[in-house]
């Protein structure tokens, strides 16, 4: 699994690795799964949604999950931690063996991630405040999870040029792990 807040760059990052290293691996994109189940214009609506159907979004990106599973198809979780990693999730995902003994959080610069975002056609109501806070956020969520389930957490910096780089070839390194 590999997390981290809206605009910070894993999805980029992830496809980044996958090609330059042409690594053969589906990407489950959780966000987009659950946002285009619940037919969703922006991610930032999500918060919007009754708990009931939010169960039903996350009954089927379970059952997508098991499937890649049990089609023996590798894949990457790109997913935010904060909004889809809860226990019914994690255990079912733990039952079928899918969790690795890694999590992947990417983290960057508040600016970093504010300069990542301003070209952003679905751009939310985003500051530095709740770049700062949200992600804060996200990091406590995988700690606790890495702690009850015993996980490694891995925590990788991405931003502009040579840390960028060193982001790549970190995340290329855990694949090659798993």
């Amino acid at each position: 699994m590999v997390g981290g807040v809206k605009g910070v760059g894993k999805s980029t990052l992830i496809n980044e690795v996958l090609t330059i290293y042409k690594l053969n691996i589906f990407v489950f994109k959780g966000g987009e799964i659950m946002r285009n189940y619940l037919n969703l214009p922006n991610f930032d609506d999500f918060s919007s949604v009754s708990p009931e159907l939010k169960k039903k979004a996350e009954k089927n990106m379970i059952n997508i999950e098991k499937n890649l599973y049990k089609n023996k198809i590798s894949f990457i979780s790109d997913i935010h931690y904060s909004i889809e990693l809860n226990s019914r999730y994690v255990s079912t995902l733990n039952k079928y063996n899918q969790l690795s003994d890694y999590c992947v959080i990417v983290v960057a610069q508040p600016e970093d991630i504010l300069e990542f975002r301003k070209n952003d056609k679905k751009i939310r109501s985003l500051n530095l405040e709740k770049i700062i806070k949200n992600q804060k956020f996200e990091l406590s969520i995988i700690e606790s999870f890495c702690e009850k389930f015993k996980k490694e957490l891995v925590i990788i910096n991405n931003g502009y040029n040579s840390k960028k780089d060193n982001a790549i070839l970190e995340l290329y390194e855990i694949i090659k792990k798993i």
